[in-house]
């Protein structure tokens, strides 16, 4: 019975203690705004008015009463009510129950089953044996331009690609990947050597 207590604050009954809380402190909050208006002129108290809205300083049903009752003395002091904001709700009153079984259904109509279709050990073949002629062809037209000419570049070129088309593991073929790399760059800059053998041909 003393936690309900507790949760009572200028007549409203909150759910969580925290909110209490800040009702309690919104109660403070108000009281130190009144002692800052009284005798100010209207303008300055529509000016505090503001500020308190802008800063969001009252978030509780308490707290909203004194910017009602703010609002009722600022149209009493003659400030005209379309000056006077209205007082900001960033809440949601409205709770919609939701039947259990239409929320399963809901649920039923997110969740799809994968379309995605997997590979099948036919697919990877396939794709194996598509990736090995590319590099069968490669290496028999770099087999070709070594054998049109004397460019040691192409020959070790065409001695790495031999060795990745062999049976190996994923870290060798990617280190030979890079002497891949390194020759191709020597044989785009010595340029003339290539160009001497395709004229040759």
């Amino acid at each position: 019975m003393e936690d309900q207590k507790e949760l009572v604050v200028g007549g409203y009954r909150f759910d969580r203690l925290s909110d209490a809380s800040e009702a309690a402190l919104e109660i403070e909050k108000a009281t130190y705004f009144e002692q800052r208006i009284s005798g100010r002129s209207p303008e300055n108290m529509l000016a505090i008015y503001d500020k308190v809205l802008d800063e969001r300083i009252f978030v509780t049903p308490v707290g909203w009463e004194y910017l009602k009752f703010l609002q009722a003395r600022l149209k009493e002091e003659g400030i005209d009510a379309d000056r006077i904001r209205p007082i900001p709700l960033y809440h949601t009153f409205h709770f919609q129950k939701v039947d259990e079984q239409e929320n399963k259904g809901v649920a039923r109509e997110r969740i799809h089953p994968s379309t995605k279709k997997k590979m099948t050990t036919a697919d990877k073949m396939r794709i194996s044996v598509i990736m090995n002629v590319i590099l069968v062809l490669l290496v028999a037209v770099l087999f070709i331009i070594t054998l049109n000419g004397e460019n040691a570049n192409c020959q070790e070129l065409v001695n790495v690609m031999n060795k990745i088309n062999s049976d190996m593991d994923i870290f060798e073929s990617i280190k030979l990947s890079q002497e891949y790399t390194n020759l191709w760059n020597n044989i785009i800059e010595n340029r003339e050597c290539c160009e001497k053998i395709l004229i040759r041909k």
